[in-house]
């Protein structure tokens, strides 16, 4: 792939002396990929969830995805960015929630801090009922490695059991 992209450039004649501003390795990688996934399928375990406005990180991911240049952890439930860059990060859950008429929320935190432009709010209407939301934004990563994991909330009083039966995390590096 990357010997035809510089071949067909050359037939074009184009002369890209002086006007690559990243280095051979870096283009080496964006042409490559970078990323990641974590996912669960077919879930039963319950998670707790506490009630109040903090969230609580998703814990239930059973299995690595496809990975590249990028660190997937099932295991403790996050994907490490080992490279800086813009990445497409994305969310999709399947589950189900003790209690009746809760409102769920769900977000995607890096390095610890939760991004404002990636959430989804979500109403189960009674327990045991199976509701599903995916969410997907960008984030500039500028200071790798950084963590990336997934938590929700809700604002019942009291905990509530989280089921997270079909879940994954992916990660995608679409720009230096």
């Amino acid at each position: 792939m990357k010997k035809l992209l510089i071949t067909l450039l050359l037939i074009a004649g184009t002369s890209f002396a002086g006007q690559l501003t990243h280095t051979t390795a870096e283009v080496d990688e964006q042409l490559d990929g970078v990323y990641a996934e974590i996912y669960v399928n077919s879930n039963a375990t319950v998670q707790v969830i506490p009630t109040g406005s903090g969230y609580t990180q998703v814990t239930n991911y059973s299995a690595n995805g496809d990975s590249s240049l990028c660190t997937p952890d099932y295991v403790n439930n996050k994907i490490t960015l080992t490279r800086n860059g813009e990445y497409r990060l994305s969310t999709h859950v399947s589950f189900a929630g003790s209690g009746s008429g809760n409102t769920w929320f769900g977000t995607i935190f890096a390095g610890g801090a939760e991004l404002a432009d990636i959430h989804f709010e979500r109403k189960i209407g009674t327990g045991g009922d199976h509701g599903s939301a995916g969410i997907s934004g960008f984030y500039a990563c500028t200071n790798a490695p950084v963590d990336i994991d997934f938590r929700m909330r809700h604002e019942a009083g009291g905990d509530l059991n989280l089921t997270a039966t079909y879940m994954n995390l992916n990660v995608h590096r679409i720009g230096l």
